[in-house]
């Protein structure tokens, strides 16, 4: 009697122990993490520090460098060489968009930043759109949302409709409230850029990417970069002005962009005046 009352116990824990039947999410509810992701907040003004590593037809290597970010659409990069003497300045201030390469003292002026911007994407994205992915948050927030549905691994996949004849693809981890993968398709079906997070840290009570890769298809570039630190700025430095220095030899940002992707030549560069 005693083994009979044993297996019962036995019987009656077993099933207690049971682990319980996870209710699936339904294709509604992946449509609403699409609208939290929307809602996300992150400062206004942040810092970060990197190591980036690039390769293209061109170019490859791996320095760092450092970003400051005053959203929407103000941000200045700095990258430096490997001894850490400077290489390339990149600044918008929301209205322009312009460079400045150290080792050929050449400044790429782009008086609109919005054309920069529409070199890599078709226009299917802004400055704005931009950073928010950097920071890995959701961009084109007046962007149809044409399809959202859970993958096997607990992710979202969503198609978003920027109303230009693009096709942008996301993913999103919704437990973090982090995008995680982006593609930007152009209207015959070709990847115009493509972000994946591979790794992300803690930052205040949000989370923010730490490895991403970022491809350039039109330029044929990698970008592998590795944010160090992440930083609120209680105090927004001035610093998204940058101007040709004395004597720098200028050209045009956009049609430089052109010419890397194998479009058209750039126009002869012109030293500024003195």
């Amino acid at each position: 009697m005693f083994a009979s009352l044993a297996m019962m116990w036995l019987s009656l824990s077993l099933t207690g122990c049971a682990p319980k039947k996870i209710k699936r999410p339904q294709q509604g509810e992946a449509i609403q993490v699409v609208e939290l992701m929307r809602a996300r907040k992150v400062p206004f003004a942040l810092q970060a520090r990197f190591h980036v590593r690039v390769e293209g037809p061109d170019v490859g290597g791996s320095t760092v460098g450092a970003l400051i970010l005053h959203r929407p659409d103000r941000f200045r990069i700095e990258i430096q060489t490997p001894v850490r003497t400077p290489f390339l300045y990149l600044a918008s201030n929301g209205q322009s968009m312009h460079a400045w390469g150290q080792q050929n003292r050449t400044f790429y002026r782009g008086d609109r930043a919005t054309e920069v911007i529409a070199e890599l994407t078709e226009g299917a994205m802004s400055a704005a759109d931009v950073m928010e992915v950097f920071t890995g948050g959701l961009p084109l927030p007046d962007a149809k949302v044409t399809a959202a549905s859970w993958g096997e691994d607990g992710m979202v996949d969503a198609t978003l409709d920027p109303g230009t004849g693009h096709r942008v693809q996301v993913r999103i981890d919704p437990r973090n409230r982090l995008l995680i993968g982006l593609v930007v398709e152009s209207e015959e079906g070709e990847d115009l850029l493509a972000f994946e997070v591979t790794d992300e840290m803690h930052f205040r009570r949000a989370r923010m990417p730490e490895e991403m890769t970022l491809y350039l298809p039109g330029l044929g570039w990698t970008l592998e970069v590795e944010v160090h630190t992440w930083d609120e700025l209680g105090v927004i430095p001035e610093v998204f002005e940058l101007a040709p220095p004395r004597g720098a030899t200028e050209a045009d940002l956009v049609e430089s962009l052109r010419a890397m992707s194998g479009w058209a030549a750039p126009e002869p560069a012109q030293p500024s005046a003195p």
